[in-house]
C-alpha cells in the first residue's frame, strides 16, 4: 500500500487529470480527445450529473453513461461548441474514500471568437483502489450558466441554418 502522501498525490493527480481530460485536444478548438478521456476511467466507470432537479430537465445529461456513452455525450456536445478552456480552482482529496472534489472553471464558447460563458463545475470523483483510475464521476454544473450556454449554441445553430437542436 502506498504511504498516506504519496496516495493523496496520486488521487490528486488523477482527480486533476481527470477533469482537465475535456479540454480540446488541440487549444481553441473543438476537437476532442478521445483517447486521453478512455485512459482514466475503469472499464466500469460511471459518469453522472447533478444537481437533481436541473438534470431531471435536461435529457442529455439524465441517467448514469458508461465510458462509451460518455464518449457519445462529448461526440454530441463538442460541434456545438466552439471551444472552451478549464482551469482548476481547488481540490480537496479523500484518501481514506478515494475520492476528491474538484472545483473548475470551465470558460465555454458557442463560437470561437464568441461570448464566453463561465460554469463553475464541481466534480466528485471517486478512484479505484490504485487510485490511477476514474471509478465514477458526477458533474454539478452550473444550470444558470448552462441555460445561458444552450442559448447561445441554438442561436449559433439558428444562424447556420441548422435548428435549434439538442444543445444541453
Amino acid at each position: 500500500m502506498a504511504a498516506p502522501d504519496d496516495l493523496y498525490d496520486t488521487l490528486r493527480h488523477t482527480a486533476e487529470a481527470w477533469v482537465l481530460a475535456t479540454l480540446p485536444k488541440t487549444p481553441g478548438t473543438n476537437e476532442v480527445d478521445y483517447d486521453r478521456i478512455l485512459s482514466l476511467l475503469t472499464s466500469d466507470a460511471e459518469i453522472s450529473w447533478g444537481h437533481s432537479l436541473f438534470v431531471s430537465q435536461t435529457p442529455p445529461l439524465r441517467g448514469t453513461k458508461t465510458p462509451d456513452g460518455f464518449l457519445e455525450h462529448m461526440k454530441s456536445m463538442a460541434p456545438r461548441l466552439g471551444t472552451w478552456q478549464i482551469a482548476i480552482a481547488d481540490i480537496c482529496v479523500d484518501t481514506a474514500k478515494r475520492s476528491a472534489v474538484v472545483r473548475a472553471d470551465f470558460d465555454m464558447q458557442a463560437e470561437v471568437d464568441g461570448e464566453i460563458v463561465r460554469n463553475e463545475i464541481l466534480f466528485w470523483v471517486k478512484m479505484a483502489e490504485s487510485g490511477t483510475k476514474v471509478k465514477a464521476s458526477t458533474e454539478f454544473v452550473d444550470p444558470v450558466a448552462s441555460g445561458k450556454l444552450r442559448e447561445l449554441m441554438m442561436a449559433k445553430a439558428a444562424k447556420a441554418g441548422g435548428g435549434a437542436g439538442q444543445a444541453s
